[in-house]
């Protein structure tokens, strides 16, 4: 089952980007999410990487929720 949670088309503001970092933290706190991959993207098109995991979790499910993401992520950018 995936639960899109949060997905911003256009960030307006520094506060908005990060109420989304928030929404991750709170989730985690509450043990909803037990490991998490996040990328960002700089001014110069680096991708910067953020991974981490309170349990252990197979590689194959990162994978799997990454691929996830990424067809979610696709499928919000064509409807908008």
């Amino acid at each position: 089952m995936t639960k899109v949670v949060s997905l911003v088309d256009k960030v307006v503001s520094k506060e908005e980007a990060l109420a989304v970092i928030n929404a991750l933290k709170e989730t985690v706190e509450r043990g909803e999410v037990v490991a998490f991959v996040a990328v960002g993207v700089t001014d110069t098109d680096e991708c910067l990487m953020f991974a981490s995991s309170v349990k252990p979790v197979t590689m194959l499910r990162m994978l799997g929720a990454i691929d996830r993401l990424h067809f979610n992520y696709q499928s919000e950018v064509i409807r908008a």
